[in-house]
C-alpha cells in the first residue's frame, strides 16, 4: 500500500514537473541545430597562428575540450575561453553570459592534419559529446 501511495503520487507530481521545465530558457547547447560540423583552416609553418572564435560558456558545465588528437608536428592547438567584457560596465567580465573559445592553430611543418574538439559535460566526459566540430588544418610552406 506504502509502495502504491508513493508512485501515486509521483506520477501526480509530473505534468506540474514537465510545465515547469517547459517554461525554462533553452540552453547554449539547444540553441545549436548543428551538432557536427567541419571549418577548414589555413596556416603558414614554422609557427604562424589562424584563430577561429566558437560559442562557448563556461558557466555551465560543458566544456570545449579535443577529444581526437591531430599529428602535432605539423599543427598544434591552444584553446582560451574569453569571457564577454561590455564597455558599459567598465570592463568588468560579464559573469553568466555566454562568451568565446579562441582557438589558435600553431602550424609547424606543412601537411594536413584534423582535430576534433567536443562539447562535453564535466562530470561525464566520456559520454557522446553535445557537439562535435572537426578542424581540418592545412599548414603550407612558409614564405
Amino acid at each position: 500500500m506504502f509502495k502504491h501511495l508513493i508512485a501515486t503520487l509521483c506520477l501526480s507530481a509530473l505534468p506540474s514537473a514537465l510545465a515547469a521545465a517547459a517554461d525554462l530558457p533553452p540552453t547554449d547547447l539547444e540553441q545549436h541545430s548543428d551538432h557536427e560540423s567541419t571549418i577548414a583552416l589555413s596556416v603558414s609553418a614554422g609557427g604562424c597562428n589562424a584563430d577561429t572564435l566558437i560559442d562557448a560558456n563556461n558557466t555551465t558545465p560543458y566544456r570545449w575540450v579535443i577529444i581526437g588528437e591531430g599529428d602535432s608536428s605539423v599543427a598544434t592547438l591552444k584553446l582560451d575561453y574569453e569571457a564577454p567584457v561590455p564597455a558599459s560596465r567598465g570592463g568588468a567580465v560579464l559573469c553568466g553570459a555566454p562568451g568565446k573559445l579562441r582557438v589558435s592553430v600553431i602550424g609547424h611543418r606543412p601537411g594536413v592534419t584534423e582535430y576534433v574538439l567536443g562539447y562535453t559535460h564535466l562530470a561525464d566526459r566520456h559520454a557522446r559529446p553535445a557537439r562535435k566540430l572537426t578542424l581540418r588544418i592545412t599548414v603550407t610552406p612558409s614564405k
